[in-house]
């Protein structure tokens, strides 16, 4: 599919005033999803087909893979390729907390864009109709992802820094609330 191009001028356009990342232009792609192959078996001679059901969290992540071959120069310029451990922080950071959220106050969470960045950086992006959280997961400190949410307006921000080890009651009870 076709790349999707943004710059931070266009988040400040949108309200994002609180948003202090460096002045790179964002690249998104978007890409259709490819469904499960099923599993094949094989017994007595016949080949029995078995449908693997994943969650919406699973496939998403699924879906980001591509992520992961974006090579040096992926944006047509000189965007950096994106790390494999940044990858697997922010997916198991994504998988942690949708799972928290359900499991403890029995809400589902939207799920977020994943997005890769050019600086080899990644976001997870929430926009729902209550309110939006950007979260960035970097090479810089690979133990803290960066965030910045609000109900729009800047009503309710949050703003700060993660440990991705663990989860964080505050950032869990915001992410209920505000998502």
């Amino acid at each position: 599919m076709i790349e999707i191009t943004t710059t931070i001028s266009s988040f400040l356009l949108k309200g994002w005033r609180n948003f202090t990342r460096a002045n790179f232009p964002l690249y998104r792609f978007w890409h259709h999803p490819a469904p499960i192959p099923p599993q094949q078996e094989l017994k007595d001679g016949e080949i029995k087909v078995a449908y693997t059901h994943k969650s919406k969290v699973d496939e998403l992540i699924d879906q980001s893979r591509y992520i992961l071959s974006l090579k040096e120069g992926w944006d047509e310029e000189d965007a950096l390729p994106i790390d494999k451990a940044i990858w697997e922080n922010a997916t198991s950071f994504l998988r942690t907390y949708v799972s928290y959220i359900n499991q403890h106050y029995k809400v589902p969470l939207e799920l977020p864009e994943i997005n890769p960045l050019r600086d080899g950086s990644m976001d997870l992006e929430w926009r729902t109709s209550k309110g939006r959280l950007l979260i960035n997961f970097n090479n810089r400190n690979p133990q803290k992802a960066s965030f910045y949410g609000d109900r729009y307006a800047n009503e309710d921000s949050i703003k700060g820094n993660v440990d991705i080890r663990e989860v964080k009651e505050h950032l869990a009870i915001w992410m209920k609330n505000c998502l």
